[in-house]
């Protein structure tokens, strides 16, 4: 709370002056503007500042107004009719005083106004400072989360903060990441095309991502889900999704609803002008599964965009074959490319047999599938497989030769150059 004081107090010594002065010549009459100890900040009579005003310090002990008329002049010096009201945050605590001195039919009303327009100001302030520094918490814990190491980090203290932003460590948890696609560069283009300089440019930044952030927590709701950003163009949710105490087996459903919720979030980020690619990780119990399921959710997000090179959903169990070969030694895997590909990469339709291997594989071995999902008839199909067979000098009806070709495009895929993503 002190820190947030410190912000508002920062606040008030700079807008003070400004205050003082156009609420001075807006009414006719004086205006000073004191901090917590009474000292003037703020004053259309510029020579007053760094003074003590008077006025102010039975104000600041009581924090109550005090009004100052005509009749109270032979007490009080012969000082001018003035009412003089405290500045306050929203814990009620008094950071300051504005004391309006002039024609004592008209300064009271607009002491009130002017007081209660420069505490919206500061209290808003107030409110971005708390809820500044509630996301960097989440985003230390959910960072937390994902380094946690056991007999290094203490899970009780992680726990224990977490539980404060709804986290639960009886309930499992599907760890999602959500990567805004190409925002490198909208946020380019959004600083050259700024006439006002830097600033306007990265509020205008920021405005989008917390656009994007209240739409990932309005589909991501509940209240043990726990969502944060996490670097300048992801963000990542804990999505609470079954008490620990039920199996896995009665949450078999949990996979369909996260798939059916990330399509919505898909959805409601391009409503806002936006594509992004979402990771979806495996549900976990625990600290120390959350932990693990956090790391692979960032390998679920490579693996996705570099095989399918664009938005959507990509679910981590949808990519444990290339997750393995990611892990492989590059040598081996050249190795393994060139032994079960080299025949064939001599012909010039070698792009065409690739592509006939990998549908014939990835639609079961199905000659109706495959040569529809290829778009040729039936016995085109069967010309390229014999075509293949010969060539490679393998039987296309064997599982375990289609695995090793199918295997040898995946690593190829994996090991080549990305291709070009299209734009936003």
């Amino acid at each position: 709370m002190e820190d947030l004081r410190s912000e508002g107090l920062g606040l008030l010594q700079k807008c003070a002056q400004e205050i003082a002065v156009s609420t001075a010549s807006a009414l006719s009459c004086n205006v000073i503007i004191t901090d917590m100890n009474g000292v003037i900040i703020g004053a259309n009579c510029t020579e007053r500042i760094g003074g003590v005003c008077e006025a102010a310090l039975p104000v600041l002990k009581s924090g109550q107004p005090c009004v100052l008329s005509p009749s109270d002049d032979a007490t009080q010096g012969g000082a001018v009719p003035s009412v003089t009201c405290p500045i306050q945050l929203m814990s009620g605590r008094t950071l300051g005083t504005l004391t309006i001195a002039g024609p004592c039919g008209e300064i009271e009303a607009a002491s009130r106004i002017v007081r209660k327009q420069t505490e919206i100001l500061l209290r808003e302030r107030e409110l971005y400072a708390y809820t500044l520094n509630r996301e960097n918490q989440l985003q230390n814990i959910v960072q937390e989360l994902a380094s946690f190491a056991p007999g290094i980090s203490s899970r009780a203290t992680l726990t224990a903060r977490a539980a404060d932003f709804g986290y639960d460590e009886s309930w499992y948890y599907v760890p999602i990441i959500v990567d805004l696609y190409q925002f490198g560069r909208l946020a380019l283009q959004i600083r050259k095309e700024s006439l006002s300089g830097s600033r306007e440019a990265e509020a205008k930044i920021m405005n989008i991502k917390n656009a994007v952030l209240a739409g990932i927590r309005s589909v991501f709701s509940h209240r043990r889900d726990i969502s944060a950003a996490s670097s300048s163009s992801s963000f990542v949710v804990l999505h609470a999704v079954g008490n620990g105490e039920e199996s896995v087996e009665l949450k078999a459903d949990a996979a369909q609803l996260v798939r059916a919720m990330t399509e919505e979030l898909l959805r409601v980020i391009e409503g806002q002008g936006l594509k992004a690619c979402v990771g979806v990780g495996a549900p976990a119990l625990g600290v120390q599964a959350v932990a693990g399921s956090l790391q692979e959710l960032r390998k679920a997000l490579f693996l996705g965009k570099k095989f399918c090179q664009g938005p959507g959903v990509y679910n981590i169990s949808s990519f444990r074959l290339q997750e393995v070969i990611s892990s492989v030694d590059a040598t081996v895997r050249n190795r393994f490319i060139q032994s079960v590909t080299g025949k064939m990469r001599r012909y010039p339709d070698w792009e065409e047999m690739r592509e006939t291997i990998r549908e014939w594989c990835e639609s079961d071995f199905s000659l109706i599938e495959a040569s529809r999902r290829l778009n040729i008839h039936r016995n085109t199909l069967i010309y390229r497989l014999e075509k293949i067979s010969r060539i490679a000098e393998v039987d296309m009806k064997d599982f375990k030769t289609c695995f090793s070709l199918y295997l040898a495009l995946v690593m190829e895929q994996y090991v080549g150059t990305p291709v070009k993503e299209k734009g936003i």
